[in-house]
C-alpha cells in the first residue's frame, strides 16, 4: 500500500510539472509564472489527496473482501480518468511544444536568409 501511494504520488507530481509548462507564457513576467505554475501544481495534488482520502475511507469503512475490492475497483476508476485528463493535457504541452519549435526554425531561416 505504501508503494502504491508513494507511486502513485510520484507519478501525479510528475504529470503536474508538464502541465504546468504548458501555462508559462512568454509574455508573463517570471514571478507570475512562477505563481501560476505554484497554483497549477498545488491544485492537482489537492486532487490527487482527495482521491486517496476517499479511497482510504472506504477501505477503512469496508466489512468484507467484497468491499474491499469495490474500493480498489473504484479508486482504480477515479485514477484512470485522472490519468486521462493529464494524458490530454500532456498531449496538448507536446503540440504546443512541437509549434514553438517550428516557428524557431522559421525565425532562424529568415534570419539567415
Amino acid at each position: 500500500m505504501k508503494q502504491t501511494l508513494a507511486f502513485v504520488m510520484m507519478l501525479l507530481m510528475v504529470q503536474g510539472v508538464a502541465y504546468a509548462e504548458k501555462e508559462m507564457d512568454q509574455d508573463m513576467e517570471p514571478a507570475q509564472k512562477y505563481e501560476q505554475v505554484k497554483g497549477k501544481l498545488l491544485e492537482q495534488i489537492e486532487k490527487r489527496r482527495g482521491l486517496l482520502d476517499s479511497f482510504e475511507g472506504c477501505v477503512r469503512a469496508a466489512k468484507s473482501k467484497e468491499d474491499l475490492q469495490s474500493c480498489r475497483q473504484d479508486h482504480k476508476a477515479q485514477l484512470d480518468e485522472l490519468r486521462g485528463e493529464n494524458k490530454e493535457m500532456r498531449g496538448k504541452i507536446k503540440e504546443n511544444r512541437q509549434e514553438r519549435m517550428e516557428s524557431r526554425k522559421d525565425r532562424r531561416k529568415k534570419s539567415d536568409e
